[in-house]
This record gives structure tokens, sequence and C-alpha cells, in this order.
């Protein structure tokens, strides 16, 4: 009775798969322009360049990492499920077998870029992608590749693939930074970073510092940690992916950049500039997505903790890197994405007559600490506790921080003003580090 059962429910379990199988690959799929077979590894090999082979031998793989096939293109859908119906009587024994925990013999596969191709075994695949299993022996040669493949590869979108591969080729910049730092889903992404990094910023940086890089590492880094990082954390904090559906944070980061070299002077425009009138554009093009944006960005800041704005903080300002004896005052929730909206939104579009031209944050973070936050921290630190502390600071800083900058009182001057007539402040000396 038992083995009827079971025999039943494996037919069930084909019949399923096969279905599924061959509705991802029907008429409907393929009018539409879409080839939902399994991806073949002829198709990965010939958009990339592989520097070697390495066997690895018998090892437990990842069933979700195993994505394509030597040579069974027409048997299989993009998941591995059965589109004929000859691999049933196979199929249904290996179901069986896997099922009970009775098959164990390895199957063999080639890796490349972190994901997995099938040499023999499709049907030991097949069924235990049906079964949910996390797990299978695999006989692996890897060939050896310096970045992985894009998630979710299949043959509609090799060329993603191939335009990943074509901007390592040109640039390297995967041996300089983390290709895991870059998140694309469309290709001519790749083919405009490419432009951003070797034409546009190498101009920026020409500008900057009046000379040649001493090589693509120093003008990537230089890049990364000026413009790319900070506009990624801005991107994300926003929640602009729900004003681009269908693209990830780098697509987004590249339209940020076409809107920026739009204008003819992109030098005199401070990136804190960009983003707000690219994200009033956006808000403007997609005024029905733009609820659910806000929401979510309201969302995220709130779930952000303390420490979190902290390390943002620091990331995009670059002070610990600036500035040696920099003193952080408490890390109280809000308080250092309010130290952010100063530095880039407030601080910085007063400095732009000063250089005639939005300043660098090589130039910003200094200017702001020295001219201002170090000594209003100073005076804040003896304001009794952490809460205290970030509150006088704010304080301050909205009502002095504009007649500072626009040069009609100086620092000093408005701290002593402020002490006369809030009587919150207090002469106990201030404690902890000096920023003095």
């Amino acid at each position: 009775m038992r083995n009827e059962i079971d025999l039943q429910n494996t037919r069930v379990a084909f019949r399923s798969a096969l279905r599924k199988g061959r509705s991802d690959t029907s008429l409907v799929s393929r009018l539409r322009g879409q080839d939902n077979r399994i991806l073949l590894l002829s198709h990965v090999l010939d958009s990339v360049s592989v520097s070697g082979e390495t066997y690895l031998g018998l090892r437990d793989v990842r069933v979700d990492r195993i994505i394509g096939t030597e040579n069974r293109g027409d048997d299989f859908s993009r998941d591995f499920k059965p589109i004929v119906t000859w691999l049933g009587e196979r199929w249904m024994v290996v179901y069986d077998l896997l099922n009970r925990s009775r098959l164990d013999e390895p199957i063999k596969a080639f890796e490349v870029g972190g994901f997995l191709f099938v040499r023999d075994g499709h049907h030991r695949v097949s069924a235990a992608k049906a079964l949910e299993a996390m797990y299978l022996p695999a006989i692996v040669t890897r060939y050896e590749l310096p970045y992985g493949l894009p998630r979710d590869l299949d043959r509609n979108t090799l060329p993603l693939l191939q335009a990943k591969a074509r901007f390592h080729e040109h640039t390297g910049v995967f041996d300089i930074l983390d290709e895991d730092e870059f998140f694309v889903a469309c290709p001519e992404t790749w083919d405009w970073l490419e432009r951003e990094i070797c034409e546009f910023n190498r101009a920026w940086f020409l500008r900057r510092f009046d000379r040649e890089p001493e090589d693509l590492s120093e003008q990537v880094k230089t890049w990364y940690q000026n413009l790319y990082q900070n506009a990624i954390e801005y991107i994300r904090s926003n929640s602009l992916s729900y004003l681009f559906p269908g693209k990830r944070e780098t697509d987004i980061f590249i339209e940020m950049i076409r809107l920026w070299n739009s204008h003819q002077n992109p030098d005199g425009i401070w990136l804190g500039e960009v983003y707000e009138e690219f994200l009033a554009r956006q808000r403007r093009r997609h005024m029905l997505l733009t609820p659910v944006q806000l929401v979510s960005t309201l969302l995220r800041r709130a779930l952000m903790s303390a420490e979190d704005e902290y390390r943002r903080f620091l990331a995009i300002s670059q002070v610990e890197e600036l500035i040696p004896e920099f003193c952080p005052l408490p890390k109280e929730k809000g308080f250092y994405r309010f130290l952010y909206r100063e530095l880039v939104h407030r601080y910085a579009a007063e400095l732009k007559p000063r250089y005639g031209r939005a300043p660098y944050i090589q130039e910003l973070t200094p200017d702001w600490y020295y001219r201002f936050y170090a000594p209003v921290a100073q005076l804040a630190r003896t304001q009794g506790n952490a809460a205290d502390q970030v509150k006088f600071y704010m304080r301050f800083s909205r009502r002095h921080l504009d007649q500072v900058l626009a040069g009609r009182t100086d620092v000093t001057e408005a701290l002593r003003e402020y002490r006369r007539t809030d009587r919150r402040g207090t002469d106990r000396p201030a404690e902890g580090c000096d920023p003095e």
C-alpha cells in the first residue's frame, strides 16, 4: 500500500514539474521574445574570458547555485523543470530515491563565477530542486573567473554578463574594488560606468589634483570614496529603488550621474544639490510610486540605529581620516543624520562662492570641523547628559549656523550670545576629549 502511495506522489511530482517547465517555455513566452530553456555552459564561456581550470574534487554544493547544463539545453527549463515527457521514467526513480535518502552518487559539474553547470546528473538536480533540497554531492571542476556571474542569470540576461565581462576587461576595476560593491540590473549600466570612471572621473581627478593619477587604483579608490559610496548610501537611505522598478542601486547611480553631467558646469554643483534635483525630478515623473518611496524612507530612518547613523556619517564625511583629533559627540538617535544634513546640504552650499565651484570633501570637512563643529561641540559637552549635549548642538546650529556662514558673526561671538540667552547652559568644565 505504501509503495502505491509513494508511486502516486512521485507521479504527481513529475507532472507538476513538467507542467511548470512547459509553461515557462511555452509559445507565449517565445512570442514575448523569451528563451526560458536551461542555460548552456557554452553561452557563458562565449561571453567571458576564463583564466584557467582547477579540479576541486568531491564537495557538497548548494542546489540553488546550479543554474545550467553542459549539453542538455532542450530538455529542461531554466530552473531544471523537465519539458519533455520521456524524462519521466528516470526522473521518478531518482525522485523516489532522493526522497528516501537512498541516492548519494555525486553529480559532475563545472563551476563558473560561483555557479554550477551540470555535465552528468541532470535528473538528480531536477528532482532535488522539486524536493527543495539544500545540497547535493558533486565532483566539481572550476573555470577561473575574476568575478561572479550576475544573480538570476539565464539565456535572456546574457547581455548583462557580456557587459560586465567587457567592463572588467577594459578597466580591471574588480582587481581594485570588490564586485559586490556594484548592483546592476541593466547591461548599459556597465558601459556607462566605464565611461564614468575612465572619462568623467579621470577628468575630475586632473582638475582636483592637477596631476595624473599614479595608477588606475588611485583614481578608482578616490572615485569610490568621494562619490560612489556616498551616492549609493543616499539611494538606499531614500529608497529610490521604488522610483525605478527593475533597476538596482548602481543603475540609479548612473541615472544620477547623467543628470549631473548634463549641466553646463558640473563642477559648480555640489553633490547635495544633485541629490535634491534628482529626487525632485523622479518624484514628478513617478507620482504614483512616490508615496511608497516616502513611506519606505521614513520607515528605514526610523529603524536605523544611532550607531548606523554614526557610521554612515563617518563614511561620507571621512572625518576620521581628515581630522585625526576628531572627538565625536554622543551617538544619540537622529543626531548624526542631523550632522550629515548640516555638512552636505547647508555647509557645502555656502562654501561654493569661496571656491567658485562645489567644494571637495577634503576641503569641506576640515573647514566645517574647525570653524564650526569643534568649538560648538566643546561647549556642548558641558551640558549634562548625552541627550542634553546633542540637543544643545542642534539648537545652536539651527539658530546660528546660517549667520556664521554668512559672515554676520563668528562662532565664538555666537556662542557667547547663546550662553547669555539660553539659561539651559552651565559653566561646568567640558569633560572627555577636547577637539581644540
